[in-house]
């Protein structure tokens, strides 16, 4: 297993020292870019593969586990595309809007609000564009992007600690207040682009918005964490064909003796927009509910990682012991897939079939509602295949008998309780007079 002290991860230094040298450090940028005719060979060097990539060393199926569910949350249906509000005029109001986007400016200030829709109400997502990453540590010979899209965190919200130890991971600008962490990407072609090089863009956009979000996932771990499950998404929009292709991106281990993380290119969906007005709608549907996704799970790891930079907030009332802190540390790492899989549940489960419950802020579930009897139990329950009868039924003993149960010679059985009442209801004078006539 890939450990954190590689080459790759080692940095002894702070990234975002308080001083002004250290504020003004730019990248020297001497990493291939997309232009490059080798940039396509550069990836698979550093093992960044496409998707549907035949490793011919290697035929383990290295499909993400959560790949199912994300397909799921994809086709959930959204009141914003319903035929009420996208009507056949609002279908042929876009293919003209895409029609006289006669270059990419035209195709991100136009067409992209139509496809990513209008959020009324909604929190504003932190976005940038057209924003060169030129803080993010390059990846071999990769050159760092520049990604015409993207969607993060305020780095407000980040632990101060993570952005110190992690800053040339999550914090892509050297404007140090654009978002943080992102993990959703759109790269678009006009009319004069070339298909092979969004392509190019779109996994050089993932593969360092995943290493970020695999950088939060194994912080305070002795070593790189490995779910096999994607937290990282994007899209690719070709404008004259009207065409939408969505990706996700995962880190695997290592698998040869260069220790270098394996990052693996997944295409979720392709959608022609323009092919008629259901298909439109399919296409639109899946973008935004992915963008949703990215946000929450976005959001979740940001909370877990912060956790885990403060473990002695959660534990001040705990019981101290040399090397409580450690353990608690060594705990919150291991829970983190669990964690993060159940926070995702319900609504957002990209994981288990069946819903986990519900997790408070601590991590922990929170406890469901106690009812009276549940909160006072009967001293001796009945067993859980019969029912409980009500403290007011009749309850049949061994004295009691039933008709079943009589002899057949057709002697009584005597009751004790009756003896019992017969007994106490004969007076004194009653029995002297019995004597006195015999």
């Amino acid at each position: 297993m890939d450990s954190l002290s590689d080459p790759d991860s080692a940095q002894t230094d702070n990234p975002l020292k308080t001083g002004a040298k250290a504020r003004s450090r730019k990248r020297t940028g001497r990493g291939i870019t997309t232009k490059d005719p080798a940039f396509a060979q550069a990836l698979l060097d550093e093992k960044i593969y496409p998707s549907l990539y035949e490793d011919l060393d290697d035929s383990d199926d290295r499909a993400p586990k959560n790949l199912g569910k994300i397909g799921e949350k994809l086709r959930k249906r959204r009141p914003s595309l319903s035929p009420q509000q996208f009507t056949n005029a609002d279908f042929r109001d876009f293919l003209t809007t895409n029609s006289g986007a006669t270059s990419e400016s035209a195709v991100m200030t136009d067409v992209f609000p139509i496809i990513q829709g209008k959020k009324k109400g909604k929190p504003t997502i932190p976005t940038g564009q057209d924003l060169p990453f030129n803080h993010l540590k390059e990846i071999g010979n990769i050159g760092c992007p520049k990604p015409d899209y993207f969607n993060g965190v305020q780095p407000a919200e980040i632990h101060q600690e993570l952005r110190e130890k992690l800053g040339w991971y999550i914090i892509p600008c050297n404007d140090t207040s654009r978002p943080a962490l992102p993990n959703f990407f759109l790269e678009k072609k006009g009319p004069s682009g070339k298909g092979l090089t969004v392509d190019l863009q779109i996994r050089q956009d993932l593969v360092y918005g995943a290493r970020g979000i695999h950088r939060m996932q194994s912080y305070n771990k002795p070593e790189l964490f490995y779910n096999n499950k994607v937290y990282t998404f994007g899209a690719t929009y070709d404008s004259p064909y009207a065409m939408l292709i969505l990706y996700a991106m995962h880190p695997t281990e290592p698998k040869d003796s260069r220790n270098k993380v394996e990052y693996h290119t997944t295409e979720l969906s392709c959608s022609s927009l323009r092919s008629n007005l259901e298909t439109c709608r399919e296409g639109l549907q899946a973008l935004r509910n992915l963008q949703d996704l990215a946000t929450r799970c976005r959001n979740r790891i940001v909370r877990h990682a912060n956790r885990a930079a403060r473990p002695q907030e959660h534990t001040a009332t705990a019981p101290s012991s040399p090397d409580h802190s450690s353990q608690n540390r060594t705990s919150t790492a291991t829970d983190w897939s669990s964690t993060i899989d159940s926070e995702t549940s319900g609504d957002e489960d990209l994981l288990e079939n069946r819903s986990p419950p519900e997790r408070s802020f601590s991590g922990l579930p929170k406890e469901a509602p106690v009812s009276s009897a549940e909160e006072y139990p009967a001293a001796n329950p009945p067993p859980p295949d019969q029912p409980q009868q009500n403290r007011n039924s009749f309850t049949m003993d061994e004295s009691v008998r039933t008709d079943s149960e009589i002899p057949r010679d057709g002697t009584a059985l005597s009751d004790p309780r009756r003896e019992k009442r017969s007994f106490q209801s004969r007076s004194p004078s009653r029995e002297r007079k019995k004597a006195r006539n015999l």
